[in-house]
């Protein structure tokens, strides 16, 4: 019966252990599935929120106090009108993450018509169709071409430059009526022109009611080789056409929106876009476009003799992670900013497209001493720089090698670290701080028409502060934590304990533990409340069973009341009060082992306990502690807790255990 009793048993643990493992990983799933409640705010606020598409249905307009995303990476995308679209990558790990986004103000092109006939026409914007005129466009910094196109009238374009946060008003006005005029000019005087098989007369030739389309040009001179092209002839507007009998040329103009795009033709660089040449030969020749950031683009183009061609290219961004941008922020207003000796127009200025490494940042204004730092981007990595540019001043440098920090004149800023820049004459408090480094401070004199000097500011890295995780606390580990346990002490003479959080108020895990005579098997949950940083209390419930040589088996069930105190960050002192029930299969006497019992069916007992432990935070993941445990009463006296190792002695009332814990 006895070894019957003992297979049922084991099979009930068997299968109440595996209940909670299956139970155990159906939370965790669902917990890492569960989304999370975000706060996503902007500067300034009232920017539109959307999620990894740009047709998304919008979250809702910063600030948002509690927003549900699912947990992983996130794409926020910050529409405001007369800001730049922010498109920005976040990893959202936790309820509370905050989700903070700067928008920088936009250029924006008003384009309005002059007259009636303007009214309605087609609006290009670099070679791109933008609905009709007028109509109010946001547009990077920098320069481009509008063309306007109206039914029945000639097109007519212009260059425009915009600066950032500049609201640029673009008065247009559509070409003449239908009808189209056409000009042959040639380098040999009294060349006959015909025009579509048709001799028009001699050079230089005016057709000024010639009729809109593709005409074809042949230019003849008696002993020289003709020249022929093709001329497109708009309405309301004189087409030209210059013909060399000496070999005709032609140009090619190239614009591109990749910011920083360089371009070659014939392998001869033209400079940063737009740029060309007007004297090309007809023919094939290789155009060659890059910038950083972005895939170099490399074709074949046709230049005709006598025609300058427009051509507008578009680059693809390079795959994989984004490179960050540099962004720039100064006093006063009127400053200017270079990034890697490229101007990028006035602050506040975003510049993207760079490729990853260390940048060369220079701020100007008019009167004031400029500023010259360097600062690094990488994947989803941001330059951020701020400066106040000094009115005149003295030259002072302050050399570090610590990213992202800054210098103080006391308390205020004076710009990034590295720096280069002025200083206003006088006696000043020099302060460099970076983000979880020390912070460095000196005394200077400057003097008037004298350098301030150069300087090293010595940023020592700060060791973090230990915050531990408790496991013996009532405080619950945070989801998706895990720790590890290893104690000894009496009665069981080692334990091992392994924890994982699941939710923000519950964790759970098992523990094995024993003295030789019963191996004992448990699993436990967790529940707790933190009501102040220094406060909390809990709920926790251990059920489990066991087994030892001579027929010796154990079933039980214990519910504790945990109160901690938490000094934090490193010390959680932590009092307990429990109440278990125990069915032992023990069937000898109490004192001596040797002996039979003088009953030998199970013995189920009820017990009350109290006690405590304190837990040291070592570091952020390692734990030392010590509990003692008092069993303040019982029905009666466990016999398979007495004369343990010969003693003679009755079960022990008075438990305690030493033990450490890693938690990752």
């Amino acid at each position: 019966m006895t070894t019957l009793g003992n297979s049922a048993l084991r099979s009930t643990l068997t299968m109440f252990f595996g209940a909670l493992l299956v139970a155990w990983s159906v939370s965790l799933t669902a917990t890492a599935a569960r989304p999370k409640t975000v706060r996503v705010e902007s500067t300034p606020p009232g920017a539109v929120v959307l999620l990894d598409v740009p047709d998304a249905v919008p979250l809702g307009a910063t600030p948002l106090r509690r927003v549900k995303v699912l947990p992983g990476e996130q794409t926020f995308i910050f529409r405001l009108d007369g800001y730049e679209e922010l498109r920005l990558p976040v990893t959202v790990k936790r309820h509370g993450q905050k989700i903070t986004a700067t928008l920088l103000k936009a250029a924006v092109l008003d384009i309005t018509a002059i007259d009636q006939a303007t009214w309605g026409a087609a609006l290009s914007i670099d070679g791109v169709p933008t609905d009709r005129v007028p109509k109010r466009v946001q547009v990077s910094p920098g320069r481009h071409l509008i063309e306007i196109k109206g039914e029945g009238r000639a097109p007519t374009e212009q260059w425009v430059t915009v600066e950032r946060g500049q609201v640029l008003a673009v008065p247009v006005q559509v070409g003449g009526d239908a009808a189209g005029g056409l000009l042959v000019t040639s380098d040999v005087p009294g060349a006959e022109v015909w025009v579509d098989g048709q001799r028009r007369g001699v050079a230089p030739l005016v057709w000024e009611d010639a009729p809109t389309g593709k005409r074809s040009i042949e230019v003849r001179v008696p002993g020289r080789s003709a020249f022929r092209s093709t001329a497109e002839v708009a309405p309301g507007r004189r087409t030209t056409v210059a013909a060399s009998l000496n070999g005709a040329r032609g140009g090619l103009r190239v614009s591109t929106d990749a910011p920083g795009a360089e371009v070659w033709i014939d392998g001869e660089r033209l400079g940063p876009a737009p740029a060309g040449r007007d004297d090309l030969s007809p023919g094939e020749h290789m155009l060659e476009v890059s910038a950083s950031g972005f895939d170099p683009l490399s074709e074949t183009v046709v230049v005709e003799g006598g025609h300058r061609r427009l051509l507008v290219v578009r680059l693809e961004p390079l795959s994989g992670d984004p490179i960050g941008a540099v962004i720039v922020d100064a006093e006063p207003k009127e400053a200017t900013v270079k990034v890697d000796g490229r101007d990028y127009g006035g602050a506040p200025a975003y510049v993207r497209g760079l490729v990853a490494g260390e940048r060369e940042v220079v701020i100007a204004a008019p009167g004031h001493h400029r500023v010259v730092t360097r600062c690094r981007v990488g994947p989803k990595k941001d330059c951020r720089v701020k400066a106040a540019l000094v009115p005149g001043g003295e030259r002072l440098v302050v050399r570090s090698s610590v990213d992202g920090g800054a210098l103080y004149l006391g308390e205020t800023l004076l710009g990034p670290l590295p720096y280069d820049g002025g200083i206003a004459p006088g006696k000043h408090l020099l302060v460099a701080r970076a983000d979880g480094h020390t912070t460095w401070s000196t005394e200077i004199d400057v003097r008037q028409g004298s350098d301030a000097g150069v300087f090293d500011a010595k940023l020592e890295r700060v060791r973090p502060e230990v915050r531990g995780t408790f496991v013996h606390s009532a405080d619950v580990l945070p989801p998706k934590k895990m720790a590890i346990d290893l104690s000894v002490g009496w009665v069981h003479l080692a334990e091992l304990s392994f924890d994982i959080g699941i939710l923000s108020f519950l964790d759970a895990g098992f523990a094995l533990r024993g003295f030789g005579r019963l191996t004992e098997l448990e699993a436990h949950a967790r529940g707790a409340w933190r009501f102040t940083p220094l406060l909390s209390a809990g709920v926790r419930v251990r059920a489990g069973g066991g087994f030892g040589p001579r027929d010796v088996d154990t079933g039980f069930f214990l519910a504790e009341l945990l109160g901690s105190v938490h000094i934090e960050p490193r010390v959680a002192i932590t009092i307990l009060f429990a109440s278990d029930i125990y069915s032992d299969e023990y069937p000898y006497s109490e004192t001596d082992s040797d002996v039979a019992a003088a009953s030998d069916g199970r013995q189920t007992t009820v017990g009350f306990r109290f006690g405590g432990n304190v837990e040291v935070a070592l570091t952020e993941r390692w734990n030392l502690w010590a509990g003692i445990e008092w069993t303040a009463g019982r029905s009666e006296s466990r016999r398979v807790l007495g004369d343990l190792f010969g003693s003679g002695s009755e079960a022990a009332n008075l438990w305690f255990r030493l033990g450490a814990s890693a938690s990752f």
